[in-house]
C-alpha cells in the first residue's frame, strides 16, 4: 500500500491491521498524527514500513514479535 505524499491527515486506522497480507506500507510525507496502532504488528507479511515525515508517537516494541521487517523508516518518530 503506497500513500506517500498525499496530504493524508489524522490517525492511522487500527483496521489497517486486518490486512494481514500486506507486505508494504508507505505513508511517508503526509500529515499523519497520533499513535501507531498496535494492530499493525499483526500484519505478518509486512516487510517494508515507511512512516517518515509524519507526527506519529507511541511504542514500537510490540511490533517486533509479529513482523519480519526488512526496512523500517521512521525519521523524526517520537517514541514514548
Amino acid at each position: 500500500m503506497s500513500m506517500e505524499d498525499n496530504n493524508m491527515t489524522g490517525n492511522i486506522p487500527p483496521e489497517l491491521g486486518t490486512l494481514t497480507d500486506l507486505n508494504q506500507i508507505r505513508f511517508a510525507s503526509n500529515n499523519i498524527i497520533g499513535r501507531l496502532p498496535s494492530r499493525i504488528g499483526k500484519i505478518s507479511e509486512l516487510k517494508y514500513l515507511d512512516l517518515h515525515d509524519n507526527q506519529i508517537t507511541g511504542q514500537i516494541k510490540s511490533l517486533k514479535k509479529y513482523m519480519t521487517l526488512v526496512t523500517f523508516k521512521v525519521c523524526d518518530y517520537l517514541i514514548i
